[in-house]
């Protein structure tokens, strides 16, 4: 960095990420919702990028609190400069490339502007983008500079996908009637159902089906959260999913689909539960301050 540039420049600089540091100490107690709608919008804008950001809601929110403690010490940019380098290396280790660095600014701003409302102004937009600009120089340079950084990376592997389970199944229409037998029993399960209380069973049936026929091999329509972080602050446990996946199976043979279907439907299912599982209380976050975690207990046999 340039320590000898104009002082009107310098000043500017420091006002904006002063504007930053300011915004990230405001958002207090909510930055975890913050996190969902980054990622959510992240994930909308490019999907490949779920396999670099891949892991439970711990995972990601931890990696989202990261980078917002960057931009809360860039008053001191010139000190941290080697963090920012060591954090890129370990993201390119991840399969990031210097072209994710555009979507990736693109769903932080929209996931501002969707926290903040009006007070996300153009002048604090403005903010973050020339702040956003000195953090992608640097990782720009540093890759740059490490060309092996990309050169040694794997490619991250996707989330499974059957892509042509959905031509199999017979269309986006039939997965909707299998979700829609799968919610009917899920709402009247004694144990699982204690989950969906107040909520709306036809708009799960939506977001359930956009997000299947997507992961089936049809048009991506689904909109929602990713997996982790919609279920994020719910204790869902291995048992839990088991006695839902019984429920799914039943669900998929009566609506005439045969075993290997079922089977076919199910590994992608199970694909998204390491995301979603929980061992205890202690791995559930919540999307601000005062939320408790969502849990429900199993009812007594017989």
């Amino acid at each position: 960095m340039n320590r000898h540039a104009d002082p009107e420049t310098d000043k500017q600089k420091m006002a904006e990420r002063n504007r930053v540091r300011d915004c990230i100490a405001r958002l207090g107690g909510n930055i975890n919702d913050l996190s969902v709608k980054f990622y959510t919008r992240l994930f909308q804008i490019d999907p490949g990028q779920a396999a670099i950001f891949s892991g439970s809601a711990v995972t990601l929110n931890r990696k989202f609190t990261s980078m917002m403690a960057t931009f809360r010490n860039m008053r001191d940019l010139e000190s941290i400069e080697p963090a920012i380098q060591m954090l890129a290396q370990r993201h390119f280790s991840y399969g990031m490339r210097i072209e994710h660095l555009e979507p990736f600014r693109r769903a932080l701003l929209l996931a501002l502007a969707d926290q903040l409302g009006d007070r996300f102004t153009a002048e604090l937009r403005a903010a973050w983008v020339h702040t956003f600009n000195e953090i992608e120089t640097i990782i720009i340079n540093a890759a740059k500079q490490h060309p092996e950084w990309t050169e040694q990376a794997p490619a991250p592997p996707m989330p499974y996908r059957d892509e042509t389970l959905i031509e199999d199944i017979g269309g986006s229409e039939v997965v909707r009637r299998v979700h829609r037998r799968l919610y009917d029993a899920l709402f009247d399960h004694p144990w699982i159902g204690q989950f969906f209380g107040g909520k709306s069973k036809q708009a799960l049936i939506n977001k359930q089906t956009a997000f299947m026929v997507a992961a089936f091999g049809g048009e991506n329509e689904y909109s929602g959260e990713p997996p982790a972080l919609a279920h994020m602050h719910m204790l869902i446990t291995e048992e839990m999913a088991l006695e839902r996946e019984k429920v799914l199976r039943r669900s998929i043979l009566a609506e005439g689909l045969g075993h290997n279907i079922a089977e076919r439907w199910l590994r992608v299912d199970r694909s998204f539960w390491p995301s979603i599982n929980k061992t205890s209380i202690d791995e559930c976050v919540t999307r601000c301050f005062g939320q408790v975690p969502l849990t429900i207990k199993k009812p007594p046999a017989g």
